[in-house]
């Protein structure tokens, strides 16, 4: 199974939407926590990019642990990338810090739409403002 994101076919990690722990304390069993929660993502799109560390985010709130810079686009059915190696903190270059992939180009998962709310709503604060610019914010995130 390759990459959800780029295609490469290996090494590939199951990258968890929903933060497996959280999962296991609201008490979902480990098999119930991957229903509906894994995404295939090579190495560099699930850690450098879905589960991006938050600076000072691995305190006690476990669940803000990461701010994601690869999200689920449910609502367009893409996922989306930020790269902040081209964001010069203006609007032009945030533009072309974004990359789209149809949800499905490279392979075939499920996700719960819950799950991608949650992971969403962690996410880096120029992705958020992109978001928030193309009028999808408040779908992904659920947020007003």
């Amino acid at each position: 199974m390759p990459c959800a994101f780029c295609g490469i076919i290996s090494p590939l990690e199951d990258a968890h939407i929903k933060d497996e722990q959280i999962l296991l304390i609201e008490g979902l069993s480990k098999a119930a926590a991957r229903q509906g929660n894994i995404i295939p993502l090579c190495r560099v799109h699930h850690r450098e990019y879905f589960d991006y560390p938050r600076v000072g985010g691995s305190g006690e709130k476990k669940e803000f642990q990461f701010e994601p810079r690869l999200i689920i686009d449910f609502v367009n059915r893409n996922l989306i990338l930020y790269d902040s190696r081209y964001d010069r903190n203006d609007n032009d270059s945030l533009f072309n810090s974004i990359q789209t992939v149809p949800i499905h180009k490279h392979t075939i998962f499920s996700f719960k739409e819950d799950y991608a709310i949650w992971k969403n709503q962690r996410m880096n604060p120029r992705l958020n403002f992109y978001l928030l610019k193309k009028g999808l914010l408040r779908q992904l995130t659920h947020k007003d």
